[in-house]
């Protein structure tokens, strides 16, 4: 069966490689490496590292559940929009908000992409026209009726390309390791239902509208028991309350490197990064206690 399964995959990536013109090694061998662990050490977690100092109240919205940059709010909760910016319990969640680390890094990037090379800015595009390869590969697969599979089947379409040094599975989603870049990519092609809920934004036409907007948005997802978590990078994700829980053990398993944390944690929940880097137990005691 697993032969046949594997058969299937071959064809597959074969005939969409053609199909959409993307460059793959014949053989895999020399890319099947051990699977890569994400470097988070001391100086990468100081980029998500943010404190965050909610207004603790005695009515407001009671149900659901947000985590701001990694820090589980406890309800109950109000929700508010001034001069175009969201806050929950006065703490600003739109526009997210940036660590003093990651302005740097915004700063250094942009100094970066400006002096960008012709080369360089074709590896770039042929790095998205593989990702969006690699989701179509996804979607063949599972259409196919083979959703356990179209994971692995994506994953292997990565690895036989030239761009790439090694790819590794975490979950529903993997790691691409880039050719000749130090910094790899975290993707997934799936993730659980409702993990993406956003609001519409698009239908308003200012800063003000698009606050008020998703002010309203985010009180009806808590009120309907969601919960949600914002960062910058991952604006307005949700996740489930058992992902939340097995979360929680994670995070404080002294046994496990901020690395393995990280692995185990990329295709649970949102924020992952945010979560291990701004992990404060009495903070999770306090939203989620009476739930373990």
């Amino acid at each position: 069966m697993k032969g046949t399964r594997k058969s299937g995959w071959a064809l597959c990536l074969a005939a969409l490689a053609a199909v959409l013109s993307v460059p793959l090694r014949a053989d895999t061998a020399e890319t099947n490496k051990k699977p890569l662990v994400v470097p988070f050490d001391e100086v990468e977690m100081e980029r998500y590292r943010m404190d965050v100092h909610p207004a603790k109240l005695d009515s407001g919205i009671l149900a659901g559940l947000v985590i701001a940059y990694g820090h589980p709010i406890t309800p109950p909760y109000a929700v508010t929009a001034e001069s175009g910016r969201v806050y929950v319990n006065e703490v600003q969640i739109l526009p997210p908000l940036m660590t003093p680390e990651m302005l740097r890094q915004q700063r250094v990037r942009a100094e970066s992409l400006a002096s960008r090379s012709p080369a360089q800015l074709k590896v770039e595009k042929e790095q998205e026209e593989l990702i969006a390869s690699s989701q179509a590969v996804y979607d063949s697969v599972s259409a196919a009726g083979d959703s356990a599979g179209a994971t692995q089947a994506a994953v292997e379409f990565i690895r036989r390309s030239l761009l790439v040094d090694s790819v590794s599975i975490s979950g529903e989603g993997c790691w691409v390791h880039w050719t000749g870049r130090l910094e790899p990519l975290a993707m997934a092609f799936k993730w659980p239902k409702d993990t993406f809920h956003q609001p519409a934004p698009e239908l308003s036409r200012t800063k003000e509208e698009v606050a008020a907007n998703v002010a309203r948005t985010l009180r009806g997802d808590l009120a309907a028991g969601r919960v949600m978590a914002v960062a910058h990078g991952t604006w307005y994700a949700s996740t489930s309350r058992p992902a939340l829980l097995r979360a929680w053990m994670i995070l404080e398993d002294n046994g496990k490197t901020p690395e393995e944390k990280l692995w185990l944690l990329a295709p649970l929940v949102p924020c992952p990064d945010w979560l291990v880097a701004n992990f404060r137990p009495e903070e999770w005691m306090s939203a989620l206690g009476g739930e373990r």
